[in-house]
């Protein structure tokens, strides 16, 4: 017959409760990151990175700079973040980008990601912020065992009348390392 949650089973023990079994993964760990200095064309970034910085060079300073429809090729790796009073909010957040922040992002602010993650996600975002300037950048992190090499890339768009830009991050896996 089976038991509750809760019960004691035949040995003594307590069986595992319906929450506890459905325990999530633990957020990744971040175990360096590198912001890149120089040329961003001579930045180790990945092949679709270079893509997006080459279409964000190409329309910078235009009205429509990059509609949304522009953007479908990225969808799934990029975050957008629009700034808040001492905060950022995700307005947009790709399925990828789960794996690298370890929560869905979509409408949270960077409250929810893990201390680390949230300490190098705001140096990236007040780093491209005070420059205007894109910024590239390597992470590599601990997630469920395994240390995954990151290529990252931050976008300042267009700015609100009296505040700081909203920006665009990027993000795709490049190799597996090991642990």
């Amino acid at each position: 017959m089976p038991r509750r949650p809760g019960e004691r089973s035949g040995d003594g023990n307590k069986i595992e409760t319906q929450a506890a079994a459905a325990r999530l993964p633990a957020p990744p760990q971040l175990l360096g990151i590198h912001f890149h200095k120089g040329a961003l064309e001579a930045a180790p970034l990945h092949p679709k990175l270079k893509t997006l910085l080459a279409l964000w060079q190409e329309k910078r300073g235009r009205r429509d700079a990059l509609p949304v429809y522009a953007l479908k090729e990225w969808a799934e790796h990029l975050a957008l973040l629009e700034p808040m009073p001492g905060n950022f909010r995700f307005r947009l957040g790709g399925a990828a980008l789960a794996a690298r922040f370890g929560v869905a992002t979509v409408g949270q602010t960077l409250d929810v990601l893990a201390p680390d993650l949230r300490k190098a996600l705001l140096a990236l975002l007040d780093l491209a912020a005070a420059k205007e300037k894109p910024v590239a950048a390597s992470a590599v992190l601990r997630a469920e065992g395994k240390r995954v090499l990151w290529s990252e890339l931050m976008l300042p768009l267009a700015g609100g009348r009296a505040g700081p830009p909203l920006l665009l991050f990027a993000a795709y896996p490049v190799q597996l390392m090991p642990s």
